[in-house]
């Protein structure tokens, strides 16, 4: 391998270290050549094995798993991505040999302890995980970590909550609560490796052991943020809201965070049955609201029954809401309206209910303000995005891009509205402004809305948000004759 004089950027470089570094390696290493493998993939001498590096995401090199019949060695195809840190996150293809089978895991994740050990996990892991050590790989059904995390929580979360938090950040909450301290052999278990090895479905988990408060608690916390990423990200188009809610879901049935208090558990699995209600099965909503109810009664679950019911009749999912008075229940009822009947529709019912936007949350909040931008009400629009606040735009991130486009309009010719809301006008330098102080002053503001909804897009993969939000920044900011 050469040493690259330009020192430029090497993800291949980088990431062959990692597994280098964990294998404290210092016998001989060589190049291979596969037609399924990237070129100069490196073998490892006597402990059989190979490693190859590529940016490429499947389907490329698919079948990198004959390299190990080929070579006769367990095979690592480590996919760096373009961009690892940002576009597309580094994943580990890994095939093991077998005396009964190759065994093949995809998309796999390196983890690093603080002993220094390399870990390669599935990001839900139930079943086998790698240790990467000086023979190679070992496969392994269990580790330990759940029983040191544990530990880690108690001892560093006695008396500094923050400390315990980082904890949760270190390692990954897939192996903390869900996977269960190795058995202990004194005891007569069955390996459930040989079982694996011989063919045999592994078993399931066994019961997480006890936590304390503060580490059911920190879960518990984990699991709101996972849930609160999914409400604000399922308004970005390019945001897979739906998968995200299975996979939370089963993480609180039976995974992770199975172990948090029921009461978070409860709201949660009701929350991700709301998620679930237009594009998944009903049958598996209800069960999703059957399991949230039998941990504790929630208001969240009450609006996932009223939006299931709604499916069939959108007046009984509004009946289902009538005794529950909240921002949250309103806002469900006017999300209930506008699916079933449409934007006049949903209109009509908020003027004949008198409600405002101050009469429903940061989600609600959002479905009005777009549908009056929708019907053109201008002035309404107007009047709604003034009294937004920083606690709305941060709940519903979504809120900075049609804030900005009510802001902006009451600096546009009145009858040339309806064409800036769309994109940025052909004849952008020429387009019809207002240059009051006031209209510059709704200009600004607009473009700084429009510029922090540039950020949150993206990290919610909603690039086409991002784009036009960027667009019309740049557009607002040319015009600024300050």
């Amino acid at each position: 391998m050469k040493y690259n004089e330009n020192k430029e950027y090497n993800p291949a470089l980088r990431l062959l270290a990692l597994p280098l570094v964990a294998m404290a390696w210092a016998g001989p290493i060589r190049t291979v050549r596969s037609p399924h493998l990237p070129p100069s993939s490196i073998a490892f001498g006597d402990c059989k094995l190979v490693i190859g590096v590529t940016p490429a995401d499947n389907p490329v090199f698919k079948d990198f798993s004959k390299a190990a019949i080929d070579l006769a060695s367990d095979t690592i195809l480590i996919r760096a991505g373009l961009s690892p840190e940002m576009d597309n996150p580094v994943t580990v293809d890994v095939a093991v040999r077998t005396p009964a089978e190759l065994l093949t895991f995809r998309a796999l994740h390196f983890m690093e302890r603080e002993n220094g050990d390399l870990w390669l996990c599935a990001e839900k892991s139930r079943g086998p995980a790698m240790k990467l050590g000086s023979s190679g790989l070992e496969l392994r059904m269990r580790q330990t970590l759940y029983g040191e995390a544990g530990l880690l929580i108690e001892r560093r979360g006695r008396h500094n909550r923050e400390s315990a938090a980082a904890v949760l950040k270190a390692v990954p909450i897939a192996l903390i609560g869900e996977l269960a301290p190795a058995p202990d052999p004194r005891a007569g278990d069955v390996d459930p490796l040989a079982d694996l090895l011989a063919g045999h479905v592994p078993p399931a988990p066994a019961p997480a052991g006890d936590l304390s408060d503060l580490a059911r608690s920190l879960l518990g916390e984990a699991a709101e943020a996972e849930a609160e990423h999914i409400r604000k990200g399922r308004f970005f188009v390019g945001f897979d809201s739906i998968e995200a809610a299975r996979r939370l879901a089963g993480q609180l049935s039976e995974g992770a965070y199975s172990v948090c208090p029921s009461q978070v558990r409860a709201r949660l699995l009701a929350r991700c049955a709301r998620a679930l209600v237009l594009k998944g099965d009903a049958a598996e909503v209800d069960r999703l609201i059957a399991a949230s109810r039998a941990l504790a009664p929630t208001e969240e679950a009450t609006i996932a029954s009223a939006f299931l019911a709604a499916n069939a009749d959108w007046k009984a999912g509004l009946l289902r809401l009538a005794s529950v008075d909240t921002a949250l229940a309103r806002s469900a009822a006017l999300q209930i309206v506008y699916n079933a009947n449409g934007l006049d529709a949903a209109l009509d019912w908020i003027e004949q209910a008198g409600l405002g936007i101050a009469d429903l949350d940061s989600d609600g909040a959002f479905l009005l303000l777009s549908c009056r931008l929708e019907k053109q009400d201008w002035d309404a629009a107007y009047a709604d995005a003034c009294v937004l606040t920083a606690d709305n735009f941060d709940r519903t991130p979504m809120l900075y891009h049609v804030a900005a486009l009510a802001r902006m309009t009451h600096s546009v010719v009145a009858d040339m509205r309806r064409f800036a809301v769309n994109g940025v006008p052909l004849d952008a330098r020429h387009f019809p402004l207002i240059d009051t102080p006031a209209a510059l002053e709704d200009r600004r503001e607009a473009a700084r809305l429009f510029r922090a909804g540039v950020a949150t897009a993206r990290h919610f993969a909603g690039q086409r948000a991002a784009r036009f939000n960027a667009t019309h920044a740049l557009w607002l900011e040319l015009r600024d004759p300050a």
